[in-house]
């Protein structure tokens, strides 16, 4: 894809700031743009200190060891973006989209997004002798391994991309503030991020200067969107706003958001039989893994929550998707598909690497893996 001149794209490197306010600050400027015009714009920060980061489309209870977080004081931040749960700290350089809706700038689906605005990271990576490539649907690897974690959405009328260039990693942290089934799954885990994550230090044996990532990664932004590239401080609107989202990022009721609205089911028993109760079951679609608490009376769908480390957009049709299902015998496969397949069609539904027919196979696995008839 090659791209027109366009005047220019405003950088802000932030460089380290406090640890929940690099969930905030690409929100903040979202704000800002729909507010006043402002350019599209790329932060570069990192936190001064560690944070665990959960994606919008998942439930803190489910995902995190809330407990060994509180003990640590590991602040828990969900942020506005879907993806997964994951361990951030000081040892990555974050590097934040935030582009108005109607930029010249921006590819017409979320596929596409995901694909040219990552080129100048995997560019980056090369240029420092890491073999890096793009692997759909939002990965950047090298040899095999993982080397940057992103997320994108909406906010406001902005388009959001966000990465990490990932120096070092606390392997061993991560392991401890995700939810795992019992202690010995938990070295299971570790091997598994071991050998599916990479970093620069392991690549190279050293860590290259972070001055030096970060300009060549302006110039390779330069070079691929073909424009200019403007430092600029954050503005006095944007602080405002950042303040202002402070309540919001530390309100128990936003980490807690889906147990909030869902909190009479996820405190049931997992547990059914003769075709009644409640079950939790997951299927791994290609853009994300997908979990499903659904609880049944006489085959009926009583309630539903879909969560999960996926990409939707818009960000709340999930609510609107059980809503629809709820009522409906979850046996007549075929009528669900339908529904389901309506609904992403009449709101123009994006979920790259998850299909109508994802959310299918996970209530197939209730059908046969766990009703006792």
């Amino acid at each position: 894809m090659s791209f027109m001149a366009y005047d220019s794209v405003r950088i802000i490197d932030i460089k380290g700031i406090p640890e929940i306010e690099t969930q905030i600050i690409y929100e903040a400027t979202a704000i800002a743009q729909s507010q006043q015009s402002l350019p599209d714009t790329i932060i570069i920060c990192w936190p001064n200190k560690p944070l665990v980061c959960i994606g919008y489309h998942q439930i803190a209870q489910k995902e995190i060891e809330i407990e060994y977080c509180e003990e640590n004081e590991i602040p828990i931040v969900r942020r506005v973006l879907g993806g997964g749960a994951v361990y951030l700290n000081k040892d990555q350089i974050f590097y934040q989209y935030i582009f108005n809706g109607d930029s010249p700038l921006l590819p017409k689906t979320n596929r596409k997004f995901f694909e040219e605005f990552l080129k100048p990271v995997v560019k980056t990576y090369n240029d420092f002798k890491v073999k890096a490539k793009y692997k759909p649907v939002n990965d950047v690897e090298a040899n095999n391994k993982k080397i940057s974690g992103t997320g994108a959405g909406t906010s406001e009328n902005s388009k959001i991309l966000t990465g990490n260039f990932i120096l070092d990693f606390d392997y061993s942290t991560m392991v401890k503030v995700l939810k795992v089934p019992d202690e010995k799954f938990r070295d299971k885990i570790y091997k598994s991020l071991q050998d599916r994550l990479t970093t620069f230090k392991k690549e190279l044996g050293y860590i290259p200067k972070r001055d030096l990532i970060i300009s060549q990664y302006i110039q390779n932004i330069k070079d691929h969107f073909n424009v200019e590239c403007e430092k600029q401080e954050i503005t006095k609107l944007e602080k405002e706003i950042i303040q202002d989202l402070y309540k919001k990022y530390t309100d128990e009721k936003w980490i807690n958001l889906i147990k909030e609205s869902k909190s009479e089911l996820l405190n049931r028993e997992i547990k059914i039989s003769k075709n009644s109760g409640v079950a939790q079951i997951m299927h791994k679609a290609s853009g994300g893994l997908i979990k499903i608490i659904i609880e049944l009376k006489n085959e009926i769908i009583k309630d539903i929550v879909i969560s999960g480390d996926f990409f939707i957009y818009p960000e709340d049709s999930l609510r609107d998707l059980e809503n629809i299902l709820k009522g409906n015998n979850f046996k007549n496969i075929e009528k669900i598909h339908s529904l389901i397949k309506k609904f992403y069609k009449e709101n123009d539904i994006e979920s790259p690497g998850v299909k109508p027919v994802d959310y299918l196979k996970a209530l197939k696995r209730v059908k046969t893996d766990v009703i006792l008839d």
